[in-house]
């Protein structure tokens, strides 16, 4: 029986790292405020973090056997990866990284299950353990 590909554990960690970089990038909207250096320092800074951002949740999610850009509703998601490097929306208090990252788990999760009952040939539970941190495995509905 095979396990998800990202455990509960996992996900936690990814959606507070990415909710990081989207709570520093607000800071560094602030800077817009200073009069003229402000607006050049902000941009700098938050192109920085977006690209950091990118290579640490890519990276990541590449361990963990899931595409950034391959699979269902690709199109979707690099919409999502693309509102982050365009300056105005950057700046804006929505949490860009953290739903791209929701999103992208939420896809690999389906995904795993998709397969699961395609595997098994039947309606397919999450069954946990006690004490079980592994986030689960799917098994075949008695």
């Amino acid at each position: 029986m095979k396990e998800q590909r990202i455990s509960d554990t996992s996900k936690r960690l990814m959606i507070g790292t990415a909710l990081f970089f989207d709570v520093l990038q607000s800071f560094i909207g602030l800077f817009h405020f200073i009069p003229i250096a402000g607006n050049f320092l902000a941009a700098i800074l938050a192109y920085s973090i977006s690209i950091f951002a990118f290579l640490t949740l890519f990276v990541w999610f590449t361990m963990k056997g899931v595409s950034f850009f391959r699979g269902r509703k690709a199109g979707r998601r690099a919409l999502m990866w693309m509102s982050e490097y365009i300056l105005i929306l950057n700046s804006l208090p929505i949490p860009g990284w953290t739903l791209y990252t929701w999103y992208t788990i939420k896809l690999a999760q389906e995904e795993d299950k998709e397969k699961m009952e395609k595997k098994e040939g039947g309606n397919l539970r999450l069954v946990k353990g006690v004490g079980d941190t592994s986030g689960g495995k799917y098994r075949k509905a008695a």
